[in-house]
């Protein structure tokens, strides 16, 4: 399983991690829900928004993808999460 281009949907209720389809759909635009993420803490910075170690959840979907070997809700460990603000531009040291 190769697990690439995260994405953060956030929802009224919460928010879902989802990964690219690369198998029906190489371009990338169909997604697989892998967690529930449960956002309890985020912060602005001059670069962007950060959410530190937030809890997450796998997602009957995402038990698919591992086999079976995992249970639905069985915790994962947490993620980092950091959205630059539009336009910002890193620099190189």
């Amino acid at each position: 399983m190769h697990i690439s281009d995260p994405h953060v949907v956030l929802r009224d209720n919460g928010a879902l991690l989802t990964i690219a389809n690369r198998i029906d759909s190489p371009d990338s635009s169909a997604r697989i829900p892998l967690a529930e993420l449960d956002i309890d803490d985020a912060y602005r910075t001059h670069r962007g928004i950060v959410l530190p170690l937030v809890a997450a959840s796998l997602t009957t979907v995402g038990c698919a993808l591992f086999g079976g070997h995992y249970s639905a809700g069985e915790p994962l460990d947490p993620v980092f999460v950091f959205a630059p603000h539009p336009g910002f531009e890193p620099t190189r040291q």
